[in-house]
């Protein structure tokens, strides 16, 4: 136990990820508090007493100056008169005003990095900018947290710039929240599963193209769309081979969503770009996928690519040719399905589900 005060700042409320890492950390520490932004497109596992941060929309990165500056003062009348107080937050657009910001002494700032913003990776000034801010701030951060090793080796190394006491925390699996039931499996159709943010258009025009073209396959979709037009997405929910079931919450649904498909859709949204998130990035669906031993669908040029190569547990898909990635798919056959699996089974499964010994090294870290 931390003899310390924590206070968690959830980027939106309601992320299961964000939340599941809350739960894990507070039960170290003698006293802890949940802040949250809220925003419309999470559904949460859990209803936890919160302190609001206000309500955030989506992309409009500019107006929320103001919540953050409100946000600061939320956040110091929460710093603990008598306990050293760690804060743990999310949002490279948050960083800058709790580095620079806060006035109230607190004891560690621990900042972690799901995702990075393709505003980053831009050729122009405001990204240049945006990356100066970055490497300035990141000198505040006492820890980073990553869910992805690339994000240090790739893109903050690429960028130069350096980070104080970085550890790995990996999008695992939380197998104590899932609820276990019998599922029906469709053992006459190829069943793939895509599931979670559904923001990806050209993942979506590439399973058309496969459906329209197979005999018996057959796409089953759980989340929410985003960013994808109206035009696309009605023409993806009325298609006769797709079931689309809408909102789920993870990882309580895990098993309901995962277990009666054959394939799972794992691929990072296309990008034409040589640079961006996508690289870096670790699919929560990956670990998902992983622990129920389900054949995964990648991204060749995601951060997942190369694990799925490793472990022989899949295909990694050329996304930049609709046709060609269609037809990819089309060349799946049992034998190849029924050979991932067998690899799958013989990972080991600390690989995919998360346990107390993953945040070891962060503890530590906390108590010097």
């Amino acid at each position: 136990m931390l003899n310390k005060k924590l206070l968690f700042i959830q980027s939106t409320y309601g992320d299961a990820h964000q939340m599941i890492r809350y739960q894990e950390l507070k039960a170290y520490y003698h006293e802890s508090s949940l802040l949250a932004f809220e925003r419309t497109y999470y559904d949460s596992t859990q209803d936890l007493t919160f302190i609001s941060l206000g309500k955030v929309d989506h992309g409009k990165y500019v107006g929320r100056i103001k919540n953050y500056i409100k946000a600061v003062r939320t956040i110091e009348k929460q710093i603990s008169d008598n306990l050293d107080t760690d804060i743990y937050f999310y949002g490279f657009d948050l960083l800058p005003f709790l580095a620079f910001r806060l006035k109230k002494r607190y004891s560690k700032l621990i900042f972690e990095i799901p995702d990075i913003r393709e505003l980053y990776f831009k050729k122009n000034s405001v990204a240049k900018i945006l990356l100066y801010a970055l490497k300035l701030s990141m000198k505040k951060v006492s820890i980073l947290v990553v869910t992805s090793e690339l994000f240090i080796t790739g893109f903050l190394e690429k960028n130069g710039i350096s980070v104080n006491g970085a550890t790995v925390i990996e999008n695992k699996v939380h197998a104590k929240d899932i609820e276990y039931a019998d599922v029906v499996i469709d053992n006459d159709n190829l069943t793939i599963g895509y599931f979670g943010l559904i923001r990806c258009a050209r993942s979506l025009k590439i399973l058309l193209k496969y459906l329209d073209t197979s005999e018996n396959s057959k796409l089953v979709m759980y989340g929410y769309f985003h960013g994808i037009s109206t035009e696309l997405k009605e023409k993806v929910t009325s298609h006769a081979k797709v079931s689309y079931r809408g909102m789920y919450r993870s990882p309580r649904d895990l098993n309901m969503i995962y277990k009666n498909i054959d394939l799972t859709w794992i691929a990072y949204p296309y990008s034409a770009q040589k640079e961006g998130n996508f690289k870096y990035a670790r699919t929560n669906r990956f670990y998902e996928a992983g622990y129920f031993g389900i054949p995964m669908l990648a991204n060749i040029e995601s951060g997942d690519a190369f694990y799925v190569d490793r472990y022989n547990c899949g295909l990694n898909i050329d996304l930049s040719n609709i046709k060609n990635a269609a037809e990819t798919l089309r060349n799946i056959t049992p034998e190849k399905i029924n050979i991932w699996k067998k690899n799958l089974d013989k990972i080991d499964r600390n690989q995919f589900e998360a346990s107390k010994e993953d945040y070891d090294e962060l503890i530590a870290k906390l108590r010097s």
